[in-house]
């Protein structure tokens, strides 16, 4: 009978023969809706938020659950498999991505989740997918509009957990939490880039396309270790504001952030679109690439949501005043 394994650290690793989707969607609990409140913060800069009691049950962004969601959200990418651009596997994760954003979202596919088609060499089929969250209109007016991004295929023979799983579990559980508290002011754009042909061909697609008209992309490619945090940028003047309440942010709970001026990676294709762009990794893990990329930290993951998560309402919270 197929068995998983978690261990009884919060870094868990799983058999290739884990236990199948069906079994774990019985386990996964409902994602009821939530309200939050800002709290007095620690220091001038920066706030914080905390679930409060109210009449309706309230998502529950504890601990232990925020582990789970993400926990399962990674043992699904990891019994997809490897996801090489264009492959069966990466569309089987697009579809999932799809379906996890409807359900987010809770509105009908093409409503707020959307994807985008291209063609790769070898005339390979690929896309990239993304949800439009607390959308601005006439009536609301958005203050700032941001992009959270993150690649979600890997390369062949690697399931890819931390490169990058992390980054996706990540992104879906802000967007869960931005969902059930909605930042005011905020438009934010959560997207999955396919990494294309050896370049970053989806990358260059979600640039170019004419809707994007951010005031910061910022992207989570590797996040799944307790290594300390990187913020690579193409160009850090245009993001100093972002990386000081990053560092700020960080800070706050005993970790760091350093800026690394770096023209690859997903940031790239943005900024010479003429968006500033980040990328937040944490480098250093040997495994990416190989096919014992099937580890990630889950206490690394939580902090990686809440720094990410603080970092938007108050980046929303400086734009509206």
């Amino acid at each position: 009978m197929p068995t998983r394994w978690i261990a009884a650290t919060s870094v868990f690793a799983v058999a290739l023969a884990a236990c199948t989707p069906a079994a774990r969607q019985s386990e996964r609990p409902a994602a009821p809706t939530a309200t939050t409140t800002v709290i007095a913060p620690l220091f001038p800069d920066v706030v914080t938020t905390r679930a409060t009691t109210t009449t309706t049950l309230p998502f529950d962004t504890t601990d232990d659950t925020t582990r789970r969601r993400m926990e399962d959200d990674l043992l699904t990418l990891l019994d997809i498999g490897p996801r090489p651009a264009g492959s069966p596997a990466e569309w089987q994760t697009g579809d999932w991505l799809l379906a996890t954003l409807v359900g987010i979202t809770g509105q009908p596919l093409r409503t707020n989740a959307n994807e985008t088609r291209f063609f790769l060499a070898g005339d390979l089929l690929s896309r990239n997918v993304d949800a439009v969250l607390g959308r601005a209109s006439l009536t609301n007016p958005a203050d700032l509009r941001v992009i959270l991004a993150a690649p979600y295929g890997s390369p062949a023979g690697s399931a890819g957990i931390d490169a990058n799983g992390s980054g996706v579990a990540v992104v879906l559980e802000v967007a869960r939490r931005v969902v059930a508290d909605p930042v005011r002011g905020l438009e934010l754009v959560v997207s999955f880039v396919a990494a294309g042909d050896g370049m970053t061909t989806g990358t260059q697609v979600a640039a170019d396309r004419p809707r994007v008209r951010a005031d910061v992309v910022v992207a989570l490619d590797t996040v799944g270790t307790g290594s300390p945090f990187v913020a690579l940028t193409a160009d850090d003047v245009a993001v100093e504001r972002e990386i000081g309440l990053l560092e700020l942010i960080a800070e706050r709970s005993g970790a760091s952030v350093e800026a690394v001026v770096d023209v690859s990676g997903l940031h790239g294709a943005f900024w010479l679109a003429g968006v500033p762009s980040l990328t937040l990794t944490r480098p250093g893990n040997e495994r990416v690439g190989l096919p014992a990329d099937t580890v990630a930290d889950l206490d690394a993951l939580l902090e990686d949501v809440d720094l990410v998560e603080t970092f938007l309402r108050n980046l929303a919270l400086a734009a509206d005043t």
